[in-house]
């Protein structure tokens, strides 16, 4: 399953005047999440782990990290099982991105207009932060 594709998202940008990096931030954003709490296939992301260092000591953004490393998708190949099962009820369900706009979007012509900077990745891995905390709460799963 795919979560996000950020090549689905030129033709947005585009029509935006915006360039084709934009379409990278929600789901990098996403991207870089799942990576800080370890929630991705670790032997699948092997070949991506200098890049996964860079994005964990902010010298590289979720964003650059999902168009340098993974062609712009998010999918469960990518996620570890405990992944899969929050990016079932989180991601493929939009709520992560109906929360993007609530948070980050609001006020801006679309999703594609947040800038990637680490003040709104940390404004938004909050917002995820609680998503998480409350779907643990709430299916109590022994490998949650």
């Amino acid at each position: 399953m795919v979560y996000h594709d950020a090549s689905k998202m030129d033709e947005i940008t585009d029509d935006n005047g915006l360039p084709e990096s934009q379409g990278y931030v929600p789901g990098g954003m996403l991207l870089g999440w799942i990576i800080e709490n370890g929630l991705y296939n670790q032997e699948e992301l092997e070949s991506s782990e200098e890049s996964i260092d860079k994005f964990r000591k902010r010298e590289l953004s979720g964003p650059q990290l999902l168009a340098s490393d993974f062609d712009g998708k998010i999918d469960d190949e990518i996620l570890n099982e405990q992944g899969i099962a929050f990016g079932d009820y989180y991601f493929d369900s939009r709520r992560y991105y109906d929360d993007f706009e609530e948070h980050l979007a609001k006020g801006l012509k679309t999703k594609f207009h947040v800038l990637d900077t680490w003040a709104n990745y940390d404004a938004i891995k909050n917002v995820i932060d609680k998503r998480y905390a409350e779907w643990k709460r709430q299916f109590k799963s022994p490998n949650v």
